[in-house]
């Protein structure tokens, strides 16, 4: 079987066993139910991490306009756009 081929039918077992998956929990209220809020909760973390992140960039853009540093160069260091940086000071 070539690499392609092999490929494809790899990919197709792969959603053959995901649609599977579905039908079982889809099947069963509950565990569908605790599936659902799994995956809320797991959002909610990732939600809840970009904002520490995106507090830390700030607090560290904050003290690199105390160090009198570029708008640009704060902007590459932390990831925040110029005008984020901008409205810190």
């Amino acid at each position: 079987m070539s690499d392609i081929s092999e490929s494809h039918a790899a990919q197709n077992s792969g959603v053959n066993d995901a649609c599977l998956v579905l039908k079982t929990l889809s099947a069963d209220e509950q565990m569908r139910l605790e599936a659902e809020n799994r995956q809320k909760a797991w959002r909610d973390e990732e939600d809840r991490l970009e904002g520490v992140r995106e507090d830390e960039r700030e607090i560290i853009a904050r003290n690199l306009l105390k160090m009198n540093m570029s708008l640009d160069q704060i902007a590459s260091a932390t990831g925040l756009t110029r005008e984020q940086v901008s409205s810190l000071s």
